[in-house]
């Protein structure tokens, strides 16, 4: 586990070089996230998050330890109507598995609170352990699916 504080920051320019720094070098994190572009600028990724976050009704957060950014996490496709929202987050493959994603998740997990929401979703491939774990902690409501599962967990 970590022993370095987390915490989540708006998107800010300033706040994207590491980040998409890795977009360009890191493999596996391409991989992961089907990135075939290259040469991703800070002003690229900016403009790009700015779009899908108004696209998809979404705040977007970097994850951030001491100065540098290790990932983002997301409460996207905000419905009003019910309550309900979206969740994603993807981290920079070398700060995998240190408990990184798991302290971030429950920082969202109290500002979607903080919003009013009631349920959180996402869709995690099976293959994911290390999602499914962070979420499960949540007990979520978990649908099989052919590749994935469907969750949703309950705020208070």
């Amino acid at each position: 586990m970590n022993k370095e504080t987390v915490y989540l920051e708006k998107i800010i320019p300033d706040n994207l070089s590491d980040l998409a720094y890795a977009l360009n070098t890191d493999i596996v994190l391409r991989r992961d996230l089907g990135i075939k572009e290259t040469d991703i600028s800070i002003e690229s990724l900016y403009e790009k998050t700015m779009d899908w976050m108004l696209k998809t009704n979404s705040i977007t957060y970097c994850i951030r330890v001491g100065k540098k950014s290790i990932g983002m996490i997301s409460i996207s496709h905000i419905d009003k109507s019910n309550m309900s929202a979206r969740c994603g987050y993807w981290l920079l493959s070398e700060y995998r598995g240190r408990g990184y994603t798991t302290e971030a998740f429950s920082q969202i997990v109290e500002i979607a609170t903080g919003m009013k929401l009631k349920e959180l979703h996402s869709s995690i491939n099976m293959g994911n352990k290390a999602s499914l774990a962070i979420w499960k902690r949540y007990l979520p409501k978990l649908i099989d699916k052919v590749d994935h599962y469907d969750l949703t967990i309950s705020l208070k």
